[in-house]
């Protein structure tokens, strides 16, 4: 039985389909989140989180109304990010 299908990297179907979409990329971003670590630059760094991760998640806001159980899940995006800013610092912007 399907209960959703990904088009354009928007999913549509059941809402239990559209928590594990939303909740398998969540995760995908807190992961590439874990991988700019290694980045010296500050500046880099806050560009890369900014525009490229912080972005993933405005897309997908932008294409569906979202339940209270998917906001926390990108609460938790989102304080990953700021966790990163505050431990790489700002000194290089």
């Amino acid at each position: 039985m399907v209960n959703g299908y990904i088009g354009l990297g928007v999913p549509i179907g059941t809402d239990a389909f559209i928590h594990h979409f939303v909740k398998d990329k969540c995760q995908a971003i807190m992961d590439d989140v874990d991988k700019l670590v290694n980045i010296q630059d500050g500046f880099i760094h806050y560009q890369l989180l900014r525009f490229c991760q912080a972005t993933r998640l405005q897309y997908i806001n932008g294409q569906f109304t979202l339940t209270n159980q998917n906001v926390l899940q990108q609460q938790h995006v989102d304080h990953k990010i700021a966790n990163a800013l505050l431990k790489k610092g700002t000194l290089d912007i």
